[in-house]
């Protein structure tokens, strides 16, 4: 055979590398063959003696997916029945990942199986797809406190992962020790450094990984533990609101905080921004080089996870505050993602794209059912309570009103500032 009729061959029947192995929400399965339906949606508009429609166009239509495809094995049942829980038992999209159209997230619409005796150990199946986009609406979700917190243990899981694939302790531990004993020390250098308890009180938890640093997973897990528990702390110890008594009414009231409420978290987003570059091309330089950027991407990648569920869980006091918060978050998750595919973390970079939604979705949820900050006048000053009553026809408020407007006596209010929306 020559030369040229073999490339020709080999053009011909090279897009079968390009081919992936089918899989929805990690059930793998066999296929051969596929079918989808889509383009656009039209209203053909017909007028009296007018021989010429007109054609309205609404969109492009619905992307649908059939597959046609099959398990089989002396396991067969066991990833049989995995598959139809993956598309009976969950109501949010899923990734499907298509032989022809590579990864996509999808619906699953309905479904139909079989097998017989005559074909042991083998299961057909014929599943509906419809792509799924985000809702155009104001969003909305069943427990989007849930999603966060069940997104974050699955993240958080990945990157610690992430950080054991890219640390080099366990190939030469005694090259790369002092270096990571350094970087973990000034880690809790400075959850010492911080006045709030919460965050203080771990250092010494950090502080112990030094002596055994040697072991990626214990080390790892280690920084995991104690974000999750700084995380709680604060939480427990409601820093965004503080309730007090207005001395005027007698009234509780909440406080929203002027200060960082993260109690600190928020700063370790960013970890090791300050940290010396490590130059030169030596062995010796780029190992060191790469074991930095391992520990500093473990600890901004805990630090964030745990911002995110610690915002999906606070009582936000007004719109601004949550707003605010989500475009801080949004900046640090997308650091993560670009530090994880700098150093080539593949399943760690997707994983983030997936978390961003999911985080973002929860606080813009949040921050809709919120009243926002605005401004009123009223030409002089009043007391807190007579402000309260002028404004919001409810006297419990005056506190509200003396907290928002930062005024040393709620006797003397400014006659301009602001207010939360009715």
């Amino acid at each position: 055979m020559s030369g040229s009729l073999v490339s020709a061959l080999g053009q011909l029947t090279s897009w079968r590398g390009d081919l992936q192995p089918g899989s929805f929400r990690g059930v793998p399965f066999f296929t051969d063959v596929a079918a989808g339906s889509g383009g656009r949606r039209q209203v053909v508009h017909e007028f009296p003696n007018y021989h010429q429609p007109y054609v309205e166009d609404l969109g492009r239509a619905t992307r649908r997916f059939s597959i046609t495809c099959f398990v089989v094995g002396n396991d067969y049942m066991a990833i049989r029945d995995a598959l139809i829980d993956a598309v009976e038992n969950f109501a949010e999209p899923g990734e499907l990942v298509h032989p022809w159209m590579g990864r996509m997230s999808v619906c699953p619409g309905q479904m139909s199986y079989r097998e017989s005796k005559e074909l042991g150990g083998y299961c057909q199946f014929e599943i509906e797809f419809t792509k799924s986009a985000p809702n155009p609406a104001p969003f909305s979700g069943d427990d989007p406190i849930g999603q966060v917190l069940s997104s974050a243990r699955i993240i958080a899981g990945i990157a610690l992962a992430a950080y054991e694939q890219a640390s080099l302790i366990i190939n030469d531990p005694l090259f790369v020790l002092s270096q990571q004993e350094g970087l973990l020390g000034q880690l809790a250098g400075a959850f010492s450094a911080l006045s709030n308890v919460s965050i203080a009180g771990c250092a010494g938890d950090i502080a112990a990984l030094t002596a055994t640093p040697s072991n990626d997973a214990a080390t790892s897990s280690a920084v995991q533990a104690v974000f999750t528990t700084i995380g709680a702390n604060v939480l427990a110890a409601n820093t965004i609101s503080i309730t007090s008594t207005d001395p005027i009414t007698g009234q509780p009231f909440i406080v929203p905080v002027r200060n960082d409420v993260s109690g600190g978290i928020a700063g370790f987003t960013t970890y090791g921004a300050g940290l010396p570059a490590i130059t030169g091309t030596t062995p010796a330089a780029l190992a060191q080089a790469q074991q930095q950027q391992a520990v500093v991407m473990l600890i901004q990648a805990q630090a964030t996870i745990t911002l995110a569920a610690l915002y999906a869980q606070l009582d936000w006091p007004y719109a601004d505050a949550a707003d605010q918060a989500a475009a801080g978050l949004l900046t640090a998750i997308d650091a993560q993602a670009d530090l994880a595919a700098s150093m080539g973390l593949a399943d760690l970079y997707r994983a983030w794209g997936a978390f961003r939604g999911v985080a973002m979705s929860a606080l813009r949820t949040e921050a809709q059912a919120l009243p926002s900050r605005t401004s009123y006048s009223v030409g002089d000053s009043f007391p807190s309570l007579v402000l309260a009553n002028i404004l919001y026809a409810d006297p419990s408020r005056a506190g509200e009103l003396a907290d928002l407007n930062y005024v040393a006596d709620p006797f003397f209010m400014p006659s301009a500032g602001l207010m939360l929306s009715p």
